[in-house]
């Protein structure tokens, strides 16, 4: 597959959230439209770990764009910011909005 790039799209769910990531298959994927039908219960929060840890055994790096789409519901971007990186994401862009932030591979122990 010279020359060839291959990219494929991974859907997670549980019962009430959903995340997608697209995998550029040069060990980075894209975290997108992580969402939970009912906020602050924990689903997401679920959700995401089991990315994280899908990346982890996988040693995949994510960056994810964060962006305040909801506002209206209290979901400012400094409060999604601060949701990401108790996951170890880190900003690496320090424009107001929107943010750009990473997790590089935590190996497994």
């Amino acid at each position: 597959m010279e020359g060839k790039i291959v990219i494929t799209t991974l859907n997670f769910e549980n019962d009430q959230a959903k995340a997608t990531l697209t995998n550029w298959g040069n060990g980075t994927v894209a975290l997108s439209d992580l969402s939970s039908n009912e906020k602050r219960k924990g689903y997401a929060t679920q959700l995401l770990q089991e990315i994280v840890e899908h990346a982890d055994e996988n040693n995949l790096e994510i960056f994810l764009i964060v962006k305040s789409e909801n506002v209206s519901d209290g979901f400012t971007n400094k409060l999604l910011e601060d949701f990401y990186r108790k996951f170890g994401f880190k900003s690496v862009d320090k424009r107001k909005e929107p943010t750009i932030m990473i997790r590089h591979t935590i190996m497994p122990r």
